[in-house]
Order: structure tokens, then C-alpha cells, then sequence
């Protein structure tokens, strides 16, 4: 969307910038346009494609921490689990 509006409207503020001697009096406009419009397309996909990244690696820190919980949850019940049975319960426990 935002290409679309440069592709209209930053050639008419800026028509001394995108002119050039050996382009055609009406031509320089529309490659103007075209540049404009390439450049704002190339530079949103690498916006996104930096936020997708980022947007993946905080999902990925989150997973960890939920289990590392579920590690630590594990632990402390294991621990808190093995000091009231008896040593008979636990060589019989599968390893």
C-alpha cells in the first residue's frame, strides 16, 4: 500500500531529484515512480522479514522457559517423591 502512494506522490514533491538529462521531459516521472515503488516494496520485506525473525526467536525463548519449568517442576517433585518411599520402592524403580 505504501508503494502505491509513493509511486503517486513522491515524484511531484521531489521531480528535480528523480530528473536526468538523457531521460525523455515525461519519462523521468514514471521511472521515478517505478524506483520509488521498488525501493519502498525492497525495504518493507526486509522490515518484515527482521520482525518474523525476532517475532520467531522470542517463541523459541519462551519455549525453553516453559521447559525448563516442567524440568524444575519434575526435579522437585521427583526429590520430594523419593524421600518418603521406601528403599524396597526403589529398586524395584525402573532406570
Amino acid at each position: 500500500m505504501l508503494a502505491i502512494v509513493a509511486f503517486y506522490v513522491w515524484p511531484q514533491y521531489y521531480p528535480a531529484v528523480w530528473s536526468h538529462p538523457s531521460l525523455a521531459a515525461g519519462r523521468h516521472e514514471s521511472v521515478a515512480r517505478a524506483l520509488a515503488a521498488v525501493l519502498l516494496f525492497g525495504s518493507g520485506v526486509l522490515i518484515g522479514t527482521a520482525f518474523i525473525v525476532l517475532g520467531q526467536l522470542i517463541l523459541v525463548f519462551l519455549e525453553i522457559r516453559a521447559r525448563l519449568e516442567r524440568i524444575d517442576r519434575r526435579l522437585r517433585d521427583w526429590d520430594t517423591s523419593t524421600a518418603r518411599e521406601s528403599p524396597l520402592t526403589e529398586r524395584l524403580r525402573p532406570r
